[in-house]
């Protein structure tokens, strides 16, 4: 994989000895490390991560408090990260989803059943109790919805067209910047997600214009189920939340969500991930520049909420 400023990355472990920069995913670091190889001072250690703080502090060997004064530069989903690698750009969206009235059209015109949820994660995590509590308090308020994944024992292999919403009760509760994968998962499979965990302002960032609904855009869980079915029930408001499809590109759409919330700061659509990496190396040579991270406990654990962790 090559990019215009000059880097190639390559995933040949004989390469460490040679690289310039060494990416540590943490799904795979209790298998590296300790660092038995030698290690040039010209060499940079990059931690990368795209897992919510709560999975990271509490599962498998991937707790990094022994990791300090060993990276770097971080690469995470956060933007106050050395490098910003979100788990998906809007970007990515525009490019793999159709743009024009007819598609929309062809998207809603097989929507027969309300609503899906597909829960795999079970573990007994505050964030999943938090959510399963939700999910709990959206039945008691009427809402009637198809459950699937492995919480539930049941296959999440389910055709989701006749599907009008998607459930997106993410684990990560007001962790910064988290969206999970399915909130695009949804968009790309044309449901509109609703969405319960990040913060508000988070997703209106990174989604497209009117294309989700959030739970905290609600005083109770009633005024969103009853919201839910106004909309099921007349199309023209349900299509409201697929006009992003026709014709808009990302900076119009941009300036949409600027026009209505004028306090957003919008992020850049500029470089993120490999491409930011590859830049932020040449930056820092150019300048002759060098960092460590001291605490790497610090940066994933102690700049979160209280209701994160």
């Amino acid at each position: 994989m090559d990019f215009k400023w000059n880097c190639r990355i390559t995933y040949k472990h004989n390469a460490v000895y040679s690289a310039h920069i060494i990416v540590f995913h943490q799904k795979i670091m209790h298998s590296i490390l300790p660092w038995k190889h030698s290690r040039k001072r010209s060499q940079r250690f990059v931690w990368w991560s795209d897992e919510n703080p709560w999975d990271l502090k509490h599962f498998g060997q991937r707790y990094p408090r022994k990791f300090g004064n060993f990276f770097n530069l971080t690469m995470t989903y956060r933007t106050d990260s050395d490098v910003f690698f979100p788990i998906w750009r809007k970007e990515s969206l525009f490019n793999e989803v159709a743009k024009h009235p007819k598609s929309v059209d062809e998207i809603t015109r097989p929507k027969t059943l309300l609503a899906i949820w597909t829960a795999d994660d079970c573990k007994p995590s505050r964030g999943n109790q938090i959510r399963m509590k939700y999910a709990v308090a959206l039945v008691k308020a009427g809402l009637s919805f198809t459950k699937t994944g492995i919480c539930f024992n049941k296959d999440d292999k389910v055709d989701l067209n006749p599907y009008m919403f998607y459930l997106v009760l993410v684990d990560g509760y007001h962790c910064k910047d988290y969206l999970h994968e399915k909130i695009w998962h949804a968009l790309v499979k044309g449901l509109v997600p609703v969405i319960f965990g990040p913060y508000r302002d988070d997703v209106l960032n990174q989604l497209p214009h009117h294309s989700f609904i959030h739970a905290e855009d609600f005083r109770t869980t009633r005024a969103l189920v009853d919201h839910m079915h106004v909309v099921a029930l007349n199309k023209t408001l349900y299509k409201e939340y697929f006009i992003w499809r026709e014709s808009r590109d990302i900076e119009l759409d941009d300036a949409v969500i600027h026009s209505h919330h004028p306090n957003l700061k919008l992020r850049s659509q500029e470089a993120t991930g490999w491409s930011r990496l590859c830049e932020k190396f040449r930056e820092m040579e150019a300048k002759n520049q060098t960092q460590v991270i001291r605490s790497l406990e610090d940066f994933v654990f102690n700049t979160e909420s209280k209701h994160c962790m």
